[in-house]
């Protein structure tokens, strides 16, 4: 069931293409930002300009969240969904087994979007005769960058298994995660460090030196109770439909 599963997720275009978009825009954003840093002036600053330039992947998070929720929204649209649980014998086992696939299409949007943001900052760094720091605190933020795209995989899936239509859970979660959470976060840091975007933030960006941002392990956590807290309403959910 899970490799059927698998192959519906991973059939078509939109896969390759997100992944594409996202590599690019990756890659620009990444150019454009060391363009303005004088990387051949750097200096001692390499380490820190290292991982500024890598936590820039986190923009392929927007591009797996939707593919996430696409992924499940366009059966709905098509009332596949219904076929599928059938055949899973029950919705629920049906949500278990999808949440076991995406594992493979989240961990590819993963090394596709912290991949491509390295490997640019490499490029653009060895371009102006210099090298990149890629230890320590970079580290870190490279793997929260990886983290953070399996983590917004899933957060569109399980939204998707709520609203069910592809256009509105795509307008809202772009509209959610570029506006409303941004602001939440900027303007009430003390609650916007738990959203799913703060929980992003802790987990690329060091917090010793403020108060605003979760320390590591806890942007981790909090990143799961999400998870969890979305597994279950989805759950209710369906067992609430002529799904289940």
């Amino acid at each position: 069931m899970i490799r059927a599963e698998l192959g519906r997720l991973v059939s078509g275009i939109t896969l390759p293409v997100l992944l594409v978009v996202a590599a690019l825009l990756n890659a620009l954003a990444v150019y454009g930002t060391a363009v303005g840093m004088k990387l051949d002036q750097i200096g001692d600053a390499a380490p820190a300009a290292t991982q500024s330039l890598v936590t820039l992947g986190f923009g392929a998070t927007l591009f797996a969240m939707i593919f996430g929720a696409l992924s499940v929204t366009r059966d709905f649209g098509t009332t596949a969904i219904r076929r599928s649980a059938f055949l899973a014998r029950g919705a629920d086992r049906l949500l278990g087994a999808r949440l076991v696939a995406l594992s493979v299409p989240a961990a590819v949007f993963s090394v596709v979007g912290a991949g491509s943001a390295a490997a640019v900052t490499a490029i653009v760094f060895t371009a102006n005769g210099t090298e990149p720091d890629f230890s320590g605190d970079t580290l870190t933020a490279l793997g929260g960058v990886a983290a953070n795209i399996v983590f917004a995989t899933y957060i569109g899936h399980l939204v998707g298994w709520q609203s069910r239509r592809s256009v509105w859970t795509i307008l809202g979660l772009v509209g959610y995660t570029l506006v409303l959470e941004t602001l939440v976060i900027s303007i009430l840091p003390s609650i916007g460090r738990f959203l799913p975007g703060g929980a992003g933030q802790a987990m690329m960006i060091d917090s010793s030196t403020t108060d605003e941002i979760l320390p590591l392990g806890a942007g981790y956590a909090v990143a799961a109770a999400w998870i969890v807290v979305l597994i279950a309403l989805g759950v209710f959910r369906l067992r609430k439909t002529d799904l289940s």
